[in-house]
């Protein structure tokens, strides 16, 4: 019989092994960055039984857990809204992977309890694969995109669809999907904001001395 949910978050979970940081880790495999997330990822321990129990509390099924890889678990150390590194006296995390038409190139960590997601690279714009962005096939024949608000609403759906990671680059990801379904009218207020246009910040300077006078 399933648990009830757990109003807190998953309970703490088992620290990983490996670099704590992306730098550290850029110098044990330099050549090939994307096999050594992957390594760090396949390193790190799976979440323990109360973590598992409070996401079957939620709804969350076993499918949405294994596949196509399993969610994992480390202790980590947010460094502002968009980055974490790993650090075993830090705060427990679920761990996923981000991927690109099926390959891993960065981890994300989420904090239930605290509603924090952010990358280890900061690479990684959203939870899910980064090519249902891009591919015409995920809007064809009437199909949408699927937003979701948070990772739990990603692992309720089996993970079809994306969450976002960092909002800042959803026009630069999102503005030629023509079709996005999400949950609410507050989320969709959200993402229509964060698809317009940034406002240009370039400073343009004139080299001619006479246009500059003219000027």
């Amino acid at each position: 019989m399933r648990t009830q949910p757990h109003e807190k978050g998953p309970a703490p979970v088992d620290a990983g092994t490996g670099p704590k940081n992306p730098s550290q880790w850029l110098k044990t495999d330099p050549e090939n960055s994307n096999s050594g997330v992957l390594a760090q990822a396949l390193s790190l321990p799976i979440p323990n039984e109360q973590t598992v129990r409070w996401l079957m509390g939620h709804g969350v099924g076993d499918a949405a857990m294994l596949r196509p890889w399993l969610i994992k678990s480390a202790k980590v150390r947010f460094l502002g809204p968009r980055v974490f590194e790993f650090e075993p006296s830090g705060a427990p995390a679920l761990i996923f992977q981000a991927t690109d038409r099926g390959e891993c190139f960065d981890l994300i960590a989420w904090q239930a309890s605290a509603g924090r997601l952010a990358s280890w690279r900061g690479a990684a714009f959203c939870l899910g694969d980064a090519d249902a962005c891009f591919n015409p096939g995920t809007w064809a024949l009437g199909e949408k995109l699927r937003v979701h608000l948070t990772p739990l609403d990603w692992l309720l759906a089996e993970r079809d669809g994306i969450v976002r990671v960092r909002p800042a680059l959803t026009h630069a990801h999102l503005r030629y999907c023509p079709r996005l379904i999400v949950a609410d009218q507050a989320h969709a207020r959200r993402i229509r904001r964060a698809l317009e246009p940034p406002r240009p910040y370039v400073e343009i300077f004139v080299d001619d001395p006479t246009e500059r006078e003219a000027a």
